[in-house]
């Protein structure tokens, strides 16, 4: 399997954690680092992480098998690959935010309502607020449609993956954590560990 991991990136100091989570993977991969250096003290804005996602995406081919987002200062937990099931089109890894900061404890997203199972139909428990870019796509799904991220919309994320949800029933939501997020941020150069 072939997996073409996207990160937008403001080149923050964890981009290395990112990528070596992707590599202590040991999968066939292509990582698409995406984004232009920016001064440090530079505070980014919406349209540059959707700027960024878009021009990974415009790389795409129909060579690899899955799609990954990872912000840059995210990481994915062990075993995540494991996970990517050609038997769905859309695999949401479920997320915990960082537990670091003491004042705030982790969150795990999606929330599983009572009749959540792993293999979800039609997105159950999926909404805006729910989900984030913690999300797998089968490229052959992805290629087929060629969606955008969207810049204009409050949670282009969500768009993105609610434009997805609405063309196939085939989606996975893991049991476990396999998305690990700190509290910050994408538009701070520093995450800060503040909602």
């Amino acid at each position: 399997m072939k997996i073409d991991y996207i990160i937008p990136t403001l080149y923050r100091d964890t981009l290395d954690r990112s990528v070596a989570s992707i590599k202590q993977e040991g999968t066939n991969h292509n990582i698409l680092i995406c984004g232009q250096r920016k001064p440090k003290d530079y505070v980014g804005n919406p349209s540059d992480a959707v700027t960024n996602v878009n021009e990974g995406l415009s790389k795409i081919r129909i060579d690899s098998d899955w799609v990954v987002f990872l912000d840059d200062d995210d990481y994915l937990n062990k075993g995540f690959s494991k996970q990517l099931d050609n038997n769905f089109d859309i695999v949401v890894l479920r997320m915990s935010q960082d537990g670091s900061n003491p004042q705030y404890p982790p969150k795990v997203i999606p929330r599983r309502c009572s009749k959540c199972t792993e293999a979800t139909s039609k997105g159950c428990c999926l909404h805006s607020g729910n989900v984030g870019i913690n999300f797998a796509i089968k490229t052959s799904f992805y290629l087929k449609h060629k969606w955008l991220f969207t810049s204009s919309v409050k949670n282009p994320d969500w768009n993105f993956l609610e434009r997805a949800i609405n063309e196939t029933n085939k989606i996975k939501v893991t049991k476990d954590i396999y998305y690990v997020a700190p509290m910050g941020g994408y538009y701070k150069s520093t995450v800060t560990g503040k909602r």
